[in-house]
């Protein structure tokens, strides 16, 4: 519909949210924990639903005759290409949502919930033509397709084995939901071959030899090649793999002059990922439906002196991420104390956050949640509500987490660096620590867990005499 050509008499709002990945991720997760079926659906032409709020003349097409129509046609529904056609399908959505008895929920707008007369739940998330359904039989999911077939055309996927570009892969004996992009990867593969035999361990170097003593800028075309690099693995980073979130956000920072230097770095990223391929999120239904957070701050890492947060954020135990982030701090720090008070501040948001979220979708949590720190000093000063000796200069934004904590939201705990997950996000760590934090982070089987203790089992007993112990997995309980 040449919505380049509307001047802004035509549209008014153009503005039509998206289900956030961390929504996607709790559903997931929510569906691992309470054995939740799930489902998706695909409006096919969905726009052409939704009608025109706004009085818009379509030009006839070149080539069309004066008898097939007239010059100017008058159009009463929203074709693909208006700027306010997304704006006005959501509405439409959510309109229709509501007559089918859908409470939309207000932490996120694309995340609906319906509770039926005999206990049962279905949980959809919407994602502008597509719809991720998770109810707790598969009744509900027959009895919704079948309210919704009759206002709109859809394609079906029932059970689920894909959404939005994700492979689904489902084990209700085990309670695991596995989810990664394996067809994503091959794309990125056929388009940039020359990272395939390369075999990097960790996504970027772990000694800071990032520094570039003789920096050449690219060529205008490797420039535009740079950002599409970026850009590619930036989407992998924010959906099923936060592994190589510190490493992606490290070179999007130089989008603006990036060097040859700073495409090896992407190179780096890209052979990491085609090696590992395998790879994804695993959600389980081990330890219920209740949240822990880890948070974690790396000093005045950055050339200006700003520090880096860390914060990860999981349901049950065992289980995959839900919500991930890896962020250079907007405001410096004057400790290493101070730098994970203020990352705290933003684990205690995204705890509200998903809280609310939850209780919402009918999953309040049954106590403060449990978010770990690595930084004992931290710890006391975040406890103690009259330390102004060294928090009076800080921003009162920044005491948020007093607050939650004061109002039982959150309890901080005390967890040991090394054992700290959400340090994988805030540097780029040695192979040992990498590889040992990694399985956390994606989340881990029942059966993953035991065979990485038997790693660590047979580890220290040969470290201890000198022997060589091979203790194996059995079948037997």
């Amino acid at each position: 519909a040449r919505g380049d050509l509307q001047q802004w008499e035509t549209y008014n709002q153009t503005y039509a949210d998206t289900m956030d990945s961390k929504s996607i991720n709790m559903i997931f997760a929510i569906a691992a924990q309470e054995d939740l079926h799930l489902a998706s659906i695909d409006i096919k032409t969905a726009f052409l639903y939704s009608p025109m709020t706004e009085t818009v003349f379509l030009r006839r097409p070149k080539g069309v005759s004066d008898d097939m129509m007239p010059e100017y046609v008058h159009l009463k529904k929203c074709l693909y290409g208006l700027k306010q056609a997304a704006h006005e399908w959501k509405q439409h959505l959510d309109s229709t949502l509501q007559s089918l008895n859908f409470i939309q929920c207000p932490s996120d707008n694309c995340v609906y919930v319906r509770n039926s007369q005999n206990g049962g739940k279905i949980i959809l998330g919407t994602h502008v033509d597509d719809g991720l359904i998770a109810a707790t039989t598969p009744e509900l999911i027959t009895e919704f397709i079948a309210e919704i077939s009759d206002i709109y055309e859809l394609t079906i996927n029932n059970p689920l084995d894909s959404y939005l570009n994700r492979v689904i892969t489902r084990d209700f004996k085990a309670k695991n939901i596995f989810i990664h992009q394996p067809g994503y990867i091959d794309k990125l593969q056929s388009l940039y071959p020359e990272q395939i035999n390369s075999s990097p361990s960790t996504p970027m170097l772990p000694t800071r030899d990032d520094i570039d003593t003789n920096p050449i800028l690219l060529s205008a075309t490797d420039q535009h090649l740079y950002m599409q690099k970026v850009g590619a693995i930036n989407y992998l980073a924010v959906n099923t793999r936060p592994d190589i979130a510190f490493a992606v956000g490290w070179v999007a920072r130089k989008m603006k002059n990036p060097t040859e230097f700073d495409m090896n770095q992407v190179n780096r990223i890209l052979s990491y990922i085609f090696q590992t391929k395998h790879l994804g999120l695993t959600f389980t239904g081990q330890g219920g439906v209740v949240l822990s957070v880890y948070v974690d701050a790396s000093y005045a890492i950055h050339d200006d002196r700003k520090s880096h947060f860390g914060i990860c954020m999981f349901i049950g135990n065992f289980s995959a991420s839900i919500a991930t982030k890896s962020k250079k701090a907007k405001c410096m720090a004057i400790s290493s104390t101070e730098a994970e008070y203020l990352a705290l501040c933003e684990g205690a948001k995204l705890v509200a956050w998903a809280r609310q979220l939850l209780s919402e979708l009918g999953y309040p949590q049954p106590g403060p949640t449990v978010v770990y720190e690595d930084n004992q000093s931290t710890i006391r000063m975040v406890n103690n509500g009259n330390d102004k000796g060294r928090t009076k200069h800080i921003d009162v934004r920044f005491h948020y987490v007093r607050e939650m904590i004061e109002n039982k939201q959150i309890v901080v705990q005390y967890k040991p660096t090394q054992d700290m997950i959400a340090d994988i996000l805030t540097k780029a760590t040695p192979k040992p620590i990498f590889n040992q934090l990694r399985p956390s982070l994606l989340g881990l089987s029942h059966e993953e867990v035991i065979k990485t203790a038997l790693i660590t089992i047979n580890d220290v007993f040969t470290s201890r005499d000198g022997v060589d112990h091979k203790y194996t997995l059995t079948t037997k309980p």
